[in-house]
């Protein structure tokens, strides 16, 4: 399995998030959104990002006020900046498409 690198992320509002890169050589980035509660340095998602990056890019994320990131839970409210600045990171990595899981 790949150690990802580690990425410090800023959302929208300015909330500071904790992820990781696995890189690939292919247009395709997965943005791996864990469940509540989790992270994604726990084995179960680093095992689900080794199976994703067969396949492309994975960026893993803590949600804000999850794991390493900064801020507090919005309960889904303000999640979705925190899955924009994903989608940003994986954008200025040269990556064309993007999905999240």
């Amino acid at each position: 399995m790949a150690t990802p690198e580690p990425l410090t992320l800023y959302t929208g509002d300015g909330v500071r998030i904790d992820a990781g890169h696995t890189s690939f050589d292919g247009e395709v980035c997965f943005i791996l959104a864990h469940g509540f509660t989790c992270s994604w340095r726990q084995p179960a998602l680093r095992r689900i990002a080794a199976a994703l990056g067969r396949h492309g890019g994975v960026i893993g994320l803590d949600f804000r006020g999850h794991g390493r990131s900064g801020g507090h839970s919005t309960v889904g409210d303000r999640e979705v900046l925190d899955v924009a600045a994903a989608v940003a990171a994986a954008r200025r990595r040269g990556y064309e498409r993007s999905g999240s899981s």
